[in-house]
């Protein structure tokens, strides 16, 4: 199950929220909980969304013969004007990462040789939008004097 939360931004509600096992190539519309009532154009509020995937059969034909399958989660909101997520951060990008809003990716590894429960191994690799955790991707400096 794929679960996740989704802003519109500016104001504008979640239309929708489309899920991907695949990289984007083939999406599938999530359902959207809408738990408080908001006004019109005053949608300030996360949207939490949830999807039960299923794997493809070649997906499952790999695992069954005890292969590592790699996967990347992705998904895409819709606000209420219908703007999607652009798909890549260029040109949006910014040092501080700031309104930086493209599909979020998410590295899936399903290996059948691991023990149930077991926790990953641990790697160097990193991923283009992990959370920052706070940190700026360049130092900030206010150059405006008040």
């Amino acid at each position: 199950a794929v679960k996740g939360i989704a802003w519109g931004g500016g104001g504008q509600a979640v239309n929708r929220v489309d899920v991907s096992l695949d990289g984007g190539n083939r999406f599938t519309r999530a359902e959207l909980y809408k738990p408080i009532k908001q006004m019109r154009n005053r949608h300030w509020g996360w949207y939490h969304f949830h999807k039960e995937l299923p794997l493809s059969d070649e997906v499952k034909a790999k695992l069954a013969r005890g292969e590592r399958v790699e996967l990347e989660l992705t998904s895409k909101a819709l606000n209420g004007a219908w703007n999607s997520q652009p798909q890549f951060p260029q040109p949006y990008y910014n040092a501080h990462g700031v309104c930086v809003n493209h599909w979020y990716r998410v590295p899936v590894v399903l290996d059948p040789t691991q023990p149930a429960g077991a926790a990953p191994p641990p790697t160097v690799e990193d991923f283009g939008n992990r959370p920052s955790g706070g940190r700026f991707t360049a130092p900030f400096e206010n150059f405006r004097q008040p």
